[in-house]
């Protein structure tokens, strides 16, 4: 041990800056991977409707100056008609993507407990009987995904494959239960888990199904697209007053581009299981099944 800590502290002091030159590049490196993450979810908030409505906004603008049309609307207004719904559907939203979060996790640790306790129940080590089990246990969960990331008018036709999932461990539990003259406390242990993991199922199908009010969001998207082009004469009243122009572009242009984006964040929570926002979740069921076949259990 003394001779490998010599040996370390020999290359340091000899190679300082060898090692130094490592540490700066991967620092750098690591620098460069935050820089495109961070423009990655900056851009996923851009669409074409931000500059669609920001063009929009400038042009109605200038037509506004250039016929000398001002107005000092309130800007209480633009608060409650688009602020307020649209915070309050992105806080909606981001619980239920919370939820779906914690659903998700309880159903992975009620399908690992089954795997422990049904391996501990078998009585052999053997390693493709390990696989199968370990299979069957997680197939609910692969099926899960189906359901939710799939379009919802699929949904009714890849529900019946989660329940016979379901049916499936329940086989297992009551032949392994049977086979190995368990207690009825410990069969009930089993019964209990896979219970729940079907009621987290039926609470993430939910949320899947039912997402914000549509009418809320309707009517969100309506004064999104109205109020910077009903705006313009604010904008145009406000330019013609300081006589600067290149001011009198760029606060429509940021008023419609800040109220687009912040309604593409809102669509982007709204469905976290669908791939497309930068904060979905990704239900890695063939991580999960991997895991369990590398656990041990009793009978390994």
């Amino acid at each position: 041990m003394w001779l490998c800590r010599l040996q370390s502290k020999v290359v340091i002091n000899v190679f300082p800056s060898c090692i130094n030159y490592e540490s700066k590049l991967g620092a750098i490196m690591y620098s460069l991977e935050e820089a495109k993450r961070f423009s990655e979810h900056l851009l996923s908030i851009f669409s074409w409707r931000c500059l669609f409505l920001s063009a929009a906004a400038v042009v109605a603008t200038f037509f506004c100056m250039l016929m000398k049309w001002t107005a000092d609307y309130p800007m209480a207004l633009i608060g409650t008609a688009v602020i307020f719904p649209i915070v309050f559907s992105i806080n909606s939203a981001y619980i239920r993507r919370e939820e779906a979060l914690r659903h998700y996790a309880r159903i992975k640790a009620n399908l690992r407990s089954l795997y422990l306790v049904l391996g501990s129940w078998s009585g052999s080590s053997d390693d493709s009987h390990k696989v199968s089990l370990a299979q069957r246990i997680a197939n609910p969960l692969f099926f899960i995904r189906n359901v939710i990331t799939e379009p919802i008018d699929d949904l009714r036709e890849n529900e019946p494959d989660v329940y016979h999932a379901f049916h499936d461990i329940a086989k297992i539990i009551d032949v392994r239960a049977d086979h190995k003259k368990v207690t009825g406390a410990e069969r009930s242990i089993c019964k209990t888990y896979l219970n729940g993991v079907m009621g987290e199922f039926e609470e993430l199908k939910h949320i899947f199904q039912y997402r914000t009010p549509r009418a809320l969001q309707a009517f969100s998207d309506v004064f999104i697209t109205v109020l910077p082009i009903l705006y313009a004469p604010v904008f145009a009243a406000i330019a013609l007053s300081i006589d600067n122009y290149y001011l009198a572009f760029f606060v429509p242009a940021l008023f419609a581009f800040v109220l687009s984006s912040l309604d593409n964040i809102q669509a982007d929570l709204e469905d976290p299981f669908d791939g497309i926002g930068v904060d979905d979740i990704v239900i890695s069921a063939e991580v999960f099944l991997t895991s369990l076949q590398a656990q041990p259990n009793s009978a390994a």
